[in-house]
Formats: C-alpha cells, sequence, structure tokens
C-alpha cells in the first residue's frame, strides 16, 4: 500500500489518495467507483503505524476509485475526501430570531450534516442582532457564520465537524515532539506557523496540542 494524505483545520475537505497493490480481480471490481456517481456514498478507513499499534489516519468518502495494470502489478487507486460527500451536498434552510446565541446557529447547521458526526464544537460567543435566515450549502453557511462572525473555525477531520476558536483545541493526550520521539532536522518559523517534520505519526490528531521540543531552534 501506498498512500497521500492531508489534513488540516482548514475549512475544506481532506484528501487521502491509496495506492494498493494486487488485488484480486472481484475485490478491483467491488472497489471501483464512478467520479460521477454521486448516490454512491462509500466511507473508507485507513488506519497505520507500526506492527500491532495502528491509529485512525484516515476517514472519508471514495470520490472515485479504479484499477490498471503497470507493469507485472495490477495497481487500485482510490480518491477520497473527509466529508467531501457533504460538502456538496449538504443544504441547511433555517430561521432564528433576533438574539440567539450564535452556539445555537452552529450546533443547528451542524446537525444538517447528515452522513458526519459531531465533532468538538467550543463555547461560541455573541448572538445574532436580529431575525436571519440561513439557507443555501451548510459548509458554505457554517464557514461565513464561524470565520465571518465568531471568529472560530470550523473544519472536519475524520469524517467529524469541528468549530473550534483560536484559543482552543481538541482534547487528548499532549504529545511530545522530539529526537527521540521522531523530530527530523530543525524546525522553522514562519509567522505564526511552525513547520517541522518527523518520522510518520499517525497519532497525531488536528487541532490538538502538542509539546515540541529542539536542541537546534529557539522555540
Amino acid at each position: 500500500v501506498e498512500f497521500d494524505i492531508h489534513r488540516n483545520i482548514l475549512s475544506s475537505a481532506n484528501v487521502c489518495s491509496i495506492r494498493i497493490y494486487n488485488l484480486n480481480q472481484d475485490t478491483r471490481n467491488q472497489i471501483r467507483k464512478d467520479q460521477f456517481d454521486q448516490t454512491d456514498f462509500r466511507v473508507v478507513t485507513f488506519s497505520a503505524g507500526y506492527g500491532d499499534n495502528l491509529s485512525l489516519a484516515f476517514k472519508g468518502n471514495i470520490s472515485m476509485a479504479w484499477s490498471v495494470r503497470e507493469g507485472v502489478d495490477f495497481v487500485t487507486t482510490i480518491e477520497c475526501f473527509d466529508g467531501g460527500y457533504d460538502f456538496i451536498n449538504s443544504q441547511s434552510s433555517v430561521s432564528f430570531p433576533a438574539d440567539t446565541p450564535q452556539q445555537v446557529v452552529v450546533e443547528s447547521l451542524v446537525s444538517d450534516l447528515k452522513n458526519l458526526d459531531k465533532g468538538a464544537i467550543g463555547e461560541i460567543d455573541g448572538s445574532i442582532p436580529k431575525g436571519n435566515t440561513y439557507d443555501g450549502p451548510t459548509a458554505d453557511l457554517l464557514v461565513d457564520v464561524t470565520g465571518g462572525q465568531t471568529g472560530s473555525s470550523f473544519f472536519v477531520d475524520n469524517m467529524k465537524a469541528n468549530c473550534i476558536g483560536p484559543n482552543e483545541c481538541i482534547e487528548g493526550d499532549i504529545i511530545l515532539i522530539n529526537a527521540a520521539s521522531g523530530l527530523l532536522g530543525t524546525p522553522v518559523i514562519e509567522n505564526q506557523y511552525i513547520n517541522f517534520d518527523m518520522l510518520f505519526e499517525p497519532g497525531v490528531a488536528i487541532g490538538q496540542l502538542v509539546k515540541l521540543e529542539s536542541l537546534t531552534a529557539d522555540i
């Protein structure tokens, strides 16, 4: 198996590409999916790690899948989007009176993402000053309500809809990242971001706290 996974806290679907070698023909035929068939909703769960210690690296829906022969190998490619089906298909049409808390608005819109679980929803301050109707693609409405009005961040990770503020994080064990645990090279600070490479660690969750130690960088 080869894989390429991109996960982030941006308001767009995370992506994953998986290449599997030499499945039998029946399995290849079962996996195949036409990218234009939007009625065929299928979920892929991909776990990885070392030995029997496997962690969930990606969960999302298959957008398309096909198999081709490359030399002596049959290669099956699966392209996936995390929450992509709901980004495209989920719709909302709800109305709220004046002074409705923004928290209520966000919770209601998240519930319209029918194929996603509710993830971490932080403390969302404020209320709408006047009655308002929210009508349109649910993901677009959530992006507008959170990023545009509350300062929070709406994102989907492993088929869970999350909305956390700039000073909030996903609960979980704090992972220590240093040379002993897989840090490679020197971390680079760019404005408000720290970029670094490390050995494969699928247990890291998007939006969680980590502790980074480096002997070669002033962080």
